[in-house]
């Protein structure tokens, strides 16, 4: 039995995360309808990671004669597109002891302002840093949706470009994240929903999510059509009413080639989530892709991206094709070679010596 928060003045913050193209999208928006729930626009959750904890701890050795709060202050106003300054814009960072306590206030400050209970974010992805997250939010709540990884990494495939294999072994690895941290946390702090479950048994599924939050059951919850932008004109990145039709359909736009090469790096965690199987493997034909194989297949793909001047991003929760400059796709290139090429301490030497520097 799931436990549910007591109600209480206290703050209640929770995190939706999942392998990109899994659902976050799509659950952030029926979990929006909820009149106790407040939930952005804007990913946020990995702001507050690069600002809060990692890029404070990179100026810190070079700025000790400056206070903690000036530090906290600067790299708070200065930060991409001013989300997190917006999200932090009544914190006293001179009268909290903690980040943690600042954090804290500021989430509990517009929550109240806004009649809501509950603060939440969806970041896909988020789950390979809940060590970081949970430093900072360490009350957070954590709901996971997991979608079947055959229909994922197709969807990546399609999606950016990526090879079939490495889509699918980004699927284990990020689904493998959310196991292990329901385990060391506990079901009370991390519910993992399957993605094919929000689509048949959506009322299900929600006042799962509802008691696990500590709220009462909404219906409203039960559609993602509340949002203007989705009947506006263009493409919505999510459909006004849910649509089962998706759920089967790499089945007919996967050959059994490629089906039996993503069950074989992904068949134990799909049965793990209680996903069948279409190709006949023995246990001893599961095998992940090994270091040198992940690198050489990331690196592929990267290169072929160098050659790509668009890409679709969701853009006010539309999708659209986004130009991006030849010298940021180098750059992410050579970036993320590094990262795979070099320790940690080599390629923070190299790449975030900028950062130890305040603007």
């Amino acid at each position: 039995m799931l436990g549910a928060l007591k109600k209480t003045d206290n703050l209640t913050t929770f995190f939706i995360t999942g392998v990109q193209r899994s659902g976050t999208t799509l659950l952030s928006f029926m979990l929006r309808n909820h009149p106790d729930i407040l939930l952005g626009d804007y990913s946020i959750a990995f702001r507050i990671i690069e600002v809060l904890k990692t890029k404070f701890g990179r100026v810190l050795p070079h700025y000790l004669h400056r206070s903690r709060a000036d530090l906290l202050a600067r790299l708070v106003e200065v930060d991409y597109k001013g989300r997190l300054a917006e999200l932090l814009a009544e914190v006293d960072w001179s009268g909290s002891e903690s980040v943690q306590e600042a954090l804290a206030k500021a989430l509990q400050t517009r929550v109240a302002a806004a009649g809501k209970r509950c603060w939440g974010d969806k970041s896909p992805n988020l789950q390979a840093y809940l060590p970081e997250l949970l430093t900072l939010l360490p009350d957070a709540r954590i709901v996971h949706i997991v979608r079947d990884g055959r229909a994922t990494a197709l969807s990546m495939h399609q999606r950016a470009h990526q090879d079939l294999r490495w889509s699918a072994q980004q699927w284990v690895d990020g689904n493998l994240f959310a196991l292990q941290y329901q385990v060391l946390l506990g079901e009370a702090r991390l519910l993992i929903v399957r993605y094919e479950d929000l689509l048949t048994h959506s009322a299900q599924v929600m006042q799962q999510i509802c008691s696990f939050l500590g709220l009462e059951f909404h219906p409203a919850v039960l559609s993602p059509a509340s949002r203007e932008s989705c009947v506006t004109a263009g493409k919505a990145y999510v459909a006004p009413k849910l649509k089962t039709d998706k759920i089967d359909r790499y089945r007919q736009q996967l050959n059994a080639q490629q089906l039996r090469q993503i069950e074989r790096i992904q068949g134990p965690l799909l049965r793990k989530l209680n996903y069948t199987l279409h190709s006949e493997l023995a246990e001893t034909d599961f095998r992940y892709l090994s270091v040198g194989q992940q690198v050489f297949l990331r690196t592929k793909d990267n290169f072929r991206a160098l050659f790509r001047a668009n890409e679709v991003r969701l853009v006010d929760w539309q999708e659209q094709k986004v130009a991006v400059p030849f010298r940021k796709r180098l750059g992410f290139f050579v970036r993320v070679l590094c990262q795979d090429l070099l320790s940690r301490r080599l390629f923070d030497a190299i790449f975030n010596k900028k950062h130890q520097q305040l603007p």
